[in-house]
Order: C-alpha cells, then structure tokens, then sequence
C-alpha cells in the first residue's frame, strides 16, 4: 500500500464485491449487490478541509469524513 488512500479503495472494491462470495440463489443476487454497493464508507483520523479537498481531488470512494 503506497498511500493512505489506498486502504479506502481496496475496502471499496471488497464491499462491492462481497456478494459474489456468498451462497445466494440466483434470484438474491442483484439484491444482494446493492446491498453492498450501497454500505458507506467513513474515513477518520486528522481530517481537515485540506485533507478532505484532496481526498475528493484524487475521488476516493469515502462518503463522510470524520
């Protein structure tokens, strides 16, 4: 891991894809994919609006920063 952002990415791509890890029948699955689609994701730790401005500047995937 290069940046600290990339933690936020990696989670993103896990979350989206987790259903296809679980044992669903077939007719679960779209639901099951906005379910994980739609989890937010909350980033911590020193943020500050210069922190934040290139969070969004790069787009990393966090809805809300704490």
């Amino acid at each position: 891991m290069k940046h600290k952002t990339d933690l936020v990415f990696i989670v993103r791509e896990a979350l989206d894809h987790a259903w296809e890890g679980w044992n669903l029948p077939p007719e679960w699955e779209e639901r099951a994919k906005e379910y994980c689609r739609a989890v937010n994701i909350v980033v911590s730790g020193g943020f500050n609006p210069k922190r934040i401005r290139r969070f969004e500047q790069l787009g990393v995937p966090a809805d809300s920063y704490a």
